[in-house]
């Protein structure tokens, strides 16, 4: 399956990073398709930063 490439296609500001201490931990996408419809997902946390109660700035 090649969904982040055509979901990346459809919006390439749509990609989102977390990081901590300069270190990417997390990514995900909120990939707008219209002014009406968006697909948030395909998100990831690295294993050492899961269930952490950590807040998003």
């Amino acid at each position: 399956m090649h969904d982040a490439e055509t979901f990346y296609q459809a919006d390439p500001d749509g990609f989102f990073i977390g990081e901590l201490d300069h270190q990417i931990i997390a990514v995900g996408s909120a990939v707008r398709y219209d002014q009406h419809f968006a697909f948030c997902g395909l998100y990831i946390v690295h294993p050492d930063f899961r269930m952490l109660d950590m807040v998003c700035n």
